[in-house]
Formats: structure tokens, C-alpha cells, sequence
């Protein structure tokens, strides 16, 4: 099996793309190219990201500790193997999708292994190939307002991205936090709304803090299958 550790990654854009993801790259918690997601805890000035707006160029490694599985190396077999029929002495291990959170939910750790493999890369949940859920689909907002279900907004007028899996609210990223403004408390229920970016259309979910941070915080669905509320 092949792996890599905290990966770098460099990406190269035209100037009008640049300029449209740079607000978005300054609040962002992890990049996903490809099937590889590139993590940045705390954000990317405290992960070590930059930019470079004379090359149009964003540049990071991954924060994470978990490596990418990147291949599996496959003997091949002798010349006229072909024809051979194959015996095994242990049956294969069945393969498929390793999830960050239980319930099939969060980001993808790794495609193509096995259910004992995906427990040794720290995931909560897995699925064998061919029973998969929908692919997950990142889409921005803005308006972000998150308020406790008793007390004051932790956050008004702000900016995010959600993480759908099909139609189900998978994971909330969302920033930036006032440094006058308390923190979300981890385990914490609130209230999120906003619009769409990409369609001006409002949400509403109730979820629960994972991860409270500056710039950006994190949260996942208070109740699993929770389906949009329109306000």
C-alpha cells in the first residue's frame, strides 16, 4: 500500500478565479482535490498556508495526521498467468468507503479498504463498495447567523460552507468569529441560518459544535436525517 504524510499541494489559477476563491481560501479549514482532502487546522494562517498573488497560486500541506492511501501495489503474475486459475488460501477482505464520523457523515478518510483498515485510520463509520451513499457536495453560504437556543449570536452576517451527503446536512464550517464575541461551546446546540451562494434561497438547521475555533468552527446535524427547515 502506498501512503502519503502530510502531503503538499500547490494550485495554479487564472487571475479572475483567483481572485473569486482568495476570501474563501483565507477561512477555509481543509481543500478537497480530487479524493484527497488536504486539512488546515485552525485555519490557514495557523496551518502555514500562502498565497501569491503575482503567481496566482495557493499553496499548503495538510495538518492531518491520518495519511492518504494513495495506491495498493498488485503483483502482476507470470508470463502465461492468464490462463492460470487462481486459488486463495484467505478469503479477500471485502473493500470499501471509510468516513471521519459515524453514520456514514463527515469527510471521506480513504476509498478502497477494508473495514479493519478504515478503524486503524481513525474513522467512525464505513460502507462497502456498492452500498454507497450519494457523493458529498460542498456548497458555500453566506448570511450565516449562529445563535444558542438561550443567549446572543455567536455569529452574525458570516460566511461558511456546508457539506451535503444526497440531501442530508452532513458538516458546517463557518467564520469568521468576532474576536468580542465568545466562542461556540463544543457539544453545544444552536440554531444556524443563511442563504445559499449559489442559489438565493434561505436554511435553517439545528446542530451541535464539534470544533470551536478562530477563524472558522465547526458543527455537524443535532439529529441524524435531519431534513432543511425553511424559515
Amino acid at each position: 500500500m502506498f501512503v502519503g504524510y502530510k502531503p503538499t499541494f500547490t494550485i495554479r489559477t487564472s487571475q479572475s478565479s483567483f481572485s473569486s476563491f482568495l476570501n474563501k481560501f483565507k477561512v477555509t479549514t481543509g481543500v478537497r482535490i480530487g479524493p484527497f482532502t488536504f486539512e488546515a487546522s485552525g485555519g490557514m494562517e495557523k496551518a502555514g498556508w500562502t498565497y501569491s498573488s503575482q503567481g496566482q497560486t495557493f499553496t499548503g500541506t495538510s495538518t492531518s495526521e491520518t495519511p492518504l492511501i494513495i495506491g495498493v501495489a498488485i503483483s502482476e503474475l507470470p508470463q502465461g498467468g492468464a490462463n492460470l486459475f487462481l486459488t486463495r488460501s484467505e478469503p479477500q477482505a471485502r473493500k470499501g468507503v471509510c468516513y471521519r464520523f459515524a453514520g456514514r457523515e463527515g469527510d471521506i478518510l480513504a476509498r478502497g479498504v477494508s473495514e479493519e483498515e478504515c478503524g486503524s485510520l481513525g474513522g467512525e463509520s464505513w460502507a462497502p463498495i456498492g452500498a454507497l451513499a450519494p457523493a458529498i457536495v460542498t456548497r458555500d453560504v453566506h448570511d450565516v447567523r449562529v445563535l444558542p437556543l438561550h443567549g446572543d449570536p455567536v455569529l452574525t452576517n458570516g460566511i461558511g460552507h456546508m457539506d451535503f451527503n444526497g440531501p442530508n446536512l452532513v458538516l458546517v464550517r463557518c467564520g469568521i468569529f468576532a474576536q468580542n464575541k465568545p466562542l461556540p461551546r463544543v457539544g453545544t446546540e444552536y440554531v444556524i441560518t443563511g442563504e445559499y451562494d449559489d442559489h438565493p434561497m434561505p436554511f435553517r438547521y439545528t446542530v451541535r459544535c464539534t470544533v470551536a475555533a478562530r477563524p472558522v468552527s465547526q458543527f455537524v446535524p443535532a439529529v441524524s436525517d435531519l431534513e432543511e427547515e425553511q424559515p
